[in-house]
């Protein structure tokens, strides 16, 4: 097994940056990349910080000064003997001491090499390793809380239970296939069906919390549309709390579209401010609005929004056949101006509640609105559930498999068939869920997941 390095601090300037190495040989390494007066690190103590200089090991040179951890397999993070070295944080300094480690004869690290290898030594189950990727992209207080409940093992726990009962049926199940002869007969008659009904209901459940969980894992994307000079730039500014975007009196100011990331209500949300949606003969302003467009099919919430003090126009009526009016908020901009149209005459009966008046310069209603956006994302939730969520599209597809494995086997006991098509069914169900957690998962799979964590976790 090699034993492996990286920068495990965020890229930039900082107080303090730390390596970290992981395998058999990290002592080894440490031994050649620092040094101090005051002990050996044949004489550390596990999980003890020592100071002491960092050194080149083909020079001889000091890098820098810091401490030094030994962590003794197999009581650390990967499993393994594990270094970790805390320098000064000048990207610079880190690199240099990353360089004389991997002279010292460690390998660079992949992508989450080092949470892969805690997961294949045991110290964290599949679930609760693609936890902590989770808890470190985590850019709201919901998705922090749910990354932190899958880490604990919430979500492993929950699964496993299914599968413990999944053996156990099988186990009759699969007893039962001696005796031929009254092999249907003894199911029905330990009611099968009836044992296999509690997990059916429990799996629908879990499966119907990952629309919620996916929106607090990845945020809620929100186009701002509307014709030139309604307010989008100001709106957009308005709700993140600074000058993201310019605002001027000039339509067509917006030409690309301006994201921002804020979060309220415990949700991250996604903002997007466009082109104003107009024909226009100018080529990069054209652009601009066809991008508005697609920006228009692919948002989870669109917030339309109108000017209250200049007449409404036509082509603002015949803009609503652009929308998905169930998932856009219309939002009446320049209250604090007069008005030049009542305000009625927009309204759509079934989305009258939509509608939010505000004056996104004065900041008016802007906290209603975002009250509207946190209910509008939580509307999708279908239980009340406010435990275990599942979040990935890899957890919700093996729970549908799961699910249609028990279904396959609901079938297969109505219509008499044979037991081993009950028992082949049972079984797959207990794969499909053991994926989740990595009791039953292929190597191409593996590695996919954890290429997609940051390098140094």
């Amino acid at each position: 097994m090699k034993t492996i390095a990286a920068i495990a601090t965020p890229h930039g300037i900082g107080g303090i940056g730390v390596i970290r190495l992981s395998g058999p040989w990290s002592k080894e390494v440490l031994k050649k990349v620092w040094k101090s007066p005051a002990i050996s690190v044949d004489n550390f103590a596990t999980h003890r910080l020592y100071y002491g200089n960092f050194i080149d090991p083909q020079s001889g040179e000091r890098i820098d000064l810091g401490l030094a951890v030994w962590m003794k397999a197999p009581h650390s993070y990967t499993g393994e003997d594990v270094v970790e070295l805390q320098g000064h944080g000048s990207p610079l300094l880190l690199e240099k001491i990353l360089n004389s480690c991997l002279d010292a004869g460690a390998h660079l690290a992949e992508p989450g090499e080092f949470t892969k290898r805690a997961y294949l030594n045991g110290k964290l189950d599949l679930a609760q390793a693609e936890a902590v990727s989770d808890i470190i992209s985590a850019s709201s207080e919901m998705a922090l809380i749910q990354a932190r409940e899958h880490l604990s093992g919430s979500l492993s726990k929950k699964i496993e239970g299914y599968q413990s009962e999944l053996v156990k049926l099988r186990a009759f199940v699969e007893a039962s296939i001696d005796f031929p002869e009254e092999d249907i007969e003894l199911i029905q008659k330990e009611g099968i069906l009836k044992r296999l009904q509690p997990i059916q209901i429990g799996l629908q459940e879990l499966l119907n919390t990952y629309e919620e969980g996916k929106i607090y894992r990845e945020g809620l994307s929100v186009a701002l549309v509307g014709r030139p000079n309604v307010g989008k730039s100001s709106l957009l500014n308005a709700l993140v709390g600074k000058e993201r975007a310019i605002v001027h009196a000039q339509p067509g100011t917006t030409r690309d579209v301006i994201e921002e990331l804020c979060q309220f209500g415990g949700i991250s949300f996604r903002l997007s401010d466009t082109a104003g949606l107009r024909i226009t003969s100018n080529e990069v302003e054209a652009i601009g609005v066809s991008k508005s467009r697609e920006l228009l099919t692919q948002a989870d919430l669109i917030l339309s929004i109108f000017d209250l003090s200049e007449p409404l126009l036509a082509e603002d009526i015949d803009f609503l056949s652009l929308l998905n009016l169930s998932k856009t908020i219309f939002c009446l901009n320049k209250m604090d101006l007069k008005p030049a149209w009542d305000f009625e005459t927009l309204v759509i009966p079934q989305y009258k509640e939509n509608i939010v008046i505000l004056s996104a310069i004065q900041g008016t209603g802007i906290e209603k609105l975002r009250d509207f956006m946190v209910v509008f994302a939580k509307k999708g939730q279908k239980t009340e559930n406010s435990g275990v969520r599942i979040a990935k599209l890899r957890h919700k597809e093996a729970v549908e498999s799961a699910l249609s494995e028990l279904q396959g086997a609901n079938r297969a006991l109505n219509e008499a068939s044979p037991v081993e098509f009950v028992a082949f069914h049972l079984k797959k169900s207990h794969e499909y869920l053991g994926a989740i957690t990595g009791a039953d998962i292929g190597e191409d799979l593996l590695n996919k997941i954890f290429s997609e964590f940051c390098i140094g976790k």
